[in-house]
């Protein structure tokens, strides 16, 4: 073998044992970096591990497919939403002929209609990892305000309520919409139809969701929602 994909195939090896289950399991109980970050991270591996076949998911701000690959991989239906048209074709390829797996080309948001979405300055230079980037907010702190593109948006707090059942697990990494969305879902009621909400915020990278963010987790702590972390990423 090749050094250069021995080198390859040791590092996908080593990449697949720290991903493991039970060496989560084992680093957690040995009691190190309980940050809240790192509690988020184990909470949302333990969800996984116990997803299944009669169990509904949610992957808002799909990108390109990581977390949706990881909560269909037992069984689970899940509903991925991805607005970037460079992205959804990366689903489609990945995922078109998956029956547990619904994709969706649209953004997620507190109503429906239409937004306008800003690209990283850096997505020409690398597609993939840039288009992690792409964010309702042109003052987000790597957006260029003139590089966007518009697409639909679909009220998410409708959706679910929509859906048959529960949701096992609901993943929000939105950049920078997840305040008014968990927002509504909490004026609708529909936070006691859900088990588990892992959710990524942005106020670092947009400064003026600081304050918006911060009632939000005050709200959520008043009303002793445990279910739903801000702390994912």
């Amino acid at each position: 073998m090749p050094g250069k994909t021995r080198k390859n195939a040791l590092q996908r090896a080593e990449k697949w044992v720290r991903e493991l289950y039970w060496v989560q399991w084992l680093k957690w109980h040995a009691g190190r970096h309980r940050t809240p970050v790192r509690q988020a991270q184990w909470r949302f591996r333990q969800v996984c591990h116990r997803l299944g076949p009669d169990d509904t998911v949610i992957d808002c701000g799909a990108n390109l497919g990581e977390v949706t690959a990881r909560l269909a991989r037992r069984g689970a239906r899940v509903h991925a939403f991805e607005p970037d048209p460079y992205c959804f074709g990366r689903l489609q390829d990945r995922f078109g002929s998956r029956p547990n797996i619904v994709l969706h080309n649209a953004a997620v948001g507190a109503a429906g209609g239409t937004v306008r979405l800003y690209r990283s300055r850096f997505f020409a230079e690398d597609n993939a990892l840039w288009s992690q980037s792409t964010s309702q907010y042109a003052t987000k702190n790597n957006v260029d305000p003139s590089a966007h593109f518009d697409a639909t948006v679909v009220d998410l707090a409708t959706f679910v309520g929509a859906l048959d059942g529960r949701v096992a697990l609901l993943k929000i990494d939105i950049e920078g919409a997840e305040v008014a969305v968990l927002n509504r879902l909490i004026d609708d009621g529909l936070m006691d139809r859900i088990d588990a909400v892992f959710v990524e915020t942005h106020e670092r990278k947009i400064p003026e969701l600081a304050e918006p963010t911060a009632a939000l987790r005050q709200r959520i702590a008043d009303l002793g929602l445990a279910r739903v972390s801000l702390d994912w990423v």
